[in-house]
């Protein structure tokens, strides 16, 4: 029934990356890599992902396709892996009123989701920011969306590392 969603042809690296993706995180845990910045690099590999397999997609359905199939893979690669890498604090918020309004109340926010959907994002609006430097600074370095994608990720990584612990006892 999924048949025609499928692609037909798919290159050997996709099962390599879903190996190495889980290898590397793994191996990140292990070495005391923060959760959050784990997390991070799960959603912009499943953001990643998505894009891939929309371009590898012969047939469009709907104009909103290429969303929806980065909204399932995304969801169907972090949600799994949330349980893992689950880092939940509870954040009291007091802008007013009696205890248990909607403005007066602690939420528990879980800060993996939020840094997955970080990393998701990175990964979506670098090629932008690769357009902009392409056209204004007129500069056109070999692999420079990739180079952009892995710097942010990594400046972004190394700032969750460095200061969510600090943040964390601030909440």
């Amino acid at each position: 029934m999924l048949s025609f969603t499928i692609p037909t042809k798919l290159g050997v690296h996709c099962p390599l990356c879903t190996l190495g993706t889980g290898t590397a995180v793994a191996i990140a845990l292990w070495f005391g890599i923060n959760k959050a910045v784990v997390a991070l690099f799960v959603g912009a590999f499943a953001i990643a992902l998505g894009l891939w397999m929309n371009r590898s997609l012969t047939r469009r359905f709907t104009k909103t396709q290429r969303n929806l199939l980065l909204i399932l893979i995304f969801l169907l690669t972090v949600l799994p892996a949330l349980p893992f890498l689950s880092i939940k604090e509870a954040v009291y918020i007091d802008f007013g009123g009696e205890y248990g309004t909607l403005l007066n109340r602690t939420y528990l926010i879980d800060l993996s989701l939020i840094a997955s959907l970080l990393g998701a994002g990175i990964v979506l609006i670098s090629p932008h920011l690769n357009r902009i430097i392409r056209t204004r600074l007129n500069l056109n370095l070999p692999y420079q969306k990739t180079l952009i994608t892995f710097l942010l990720l990594i400046i972004v990584g190394i700032i969750i590392q460095l200061t969510l612990p600090t943040i964390m006892k601030i909440i």
